[in-house]
């Protein structure tokens, strides 16, 4: 669970400090608030995507604490930048260092960075983020090579339908912004959310939609004999129960 995350210098004008609760979070605020920006970097921060916050968010200094880790990122200067990872029983840090002209990490720096995700990686937990469900917001950088991203391309030009095209698109941004354990969800249908529920509740659901279509069904019956509506009423309880 996420327990808090400290910003400072956010897109050079966001300070606060958020605690979180353990089931349901909500972000209120007049638009370019930076309710977006906050999502964004929250998700960036536990799936390990320390690259992307660079180029994308501004800041000073950030900070988030969750129940395996606790991480921080501060800005001391345009080229340098501390980045702590602490654990239960361990603490670790890395300075990497940044060209101040292109705001990207140098490759002395990337070899830092890839240090600290292999740590980070083996206590990071699973995650699903959805960013909008009406478009994408934020600006997310993909990072695609210029080679791989026309063979993509051309594999997206064979398909037949446009609608097969838009869905091929969708699908390899929300594969290259993704991680092993992060999913980020670009679109969502009804065969998704069965996928990303846990087997149990898709059992519970796959019950709950055997019951009603029974209730509907028992309805129906006594209503082609007239009954009276204490006795449908009887037939829904009764069903319901059981």
């Amino acid at each position: 669970m996420i327990r808090s995350l400290e910003v400072e210098g956010i897109n050079n004008r966001l300070d606060g400090k958020f605690e979180f609760n353990e089931d349901l979070n909500i972000f209120t605020g007049a638009n370019e608030f930076g309710k977006t920006t906050l999502l964004k970097l929250i998700w960036y921060l536990i799936s390990g995507h320390f690259e992307q916050i660079l180029s994308e968010i501004p800041f000073s200094l950030i900070s988030i604490k969750t129940d395996p880790f606790s991480l921080t990122m501060d800005r001391q200067k345009p080229e340098k930048l501390i980045i702590g990872l602490n654990f239960p029983t361990k603490q670790t840090s890395q300075v990497v260092k940044i060209d101040p002209e292109t705001n990207k990490i140098t490759q002395n720096g990337i070899e830092n960075v890839s240090k600290l995700r292999k740590q980070f990686a083996d206590v990071s937990q699973e995650s699903l983020f959805f960013p909008s469900f009406r478009r994408i917001e934020g600006g997310f950088s993909i990072g695609l090579r210029s080679t791989a991203h026309s063979e993509i391309a051309g594999e997206i030009r064979l398909l037949s339908s446009t609608t097969e095209r838009l869905l091929a698109a969708i699908s390899h941004i929300s594969d290259e912004v993704s991680t092993d354990k992060h999913r980020f969800i670009f679109s969502i249908s009804t065969i998704d959310i069965a996928e990303l529920l846990p087997q149990k509740f898709v059992d519970i659901y796959q019950k709950i939609n055997r019951l009603q279509s029974q209730i509907l069904a028992n309805i129906s019956k006594e209503m082609k004999n007239k009954p009276d509506r204490d006795k449908v009423s009887e037939i829904y309880q009764s069903d319901s129960l059981n």
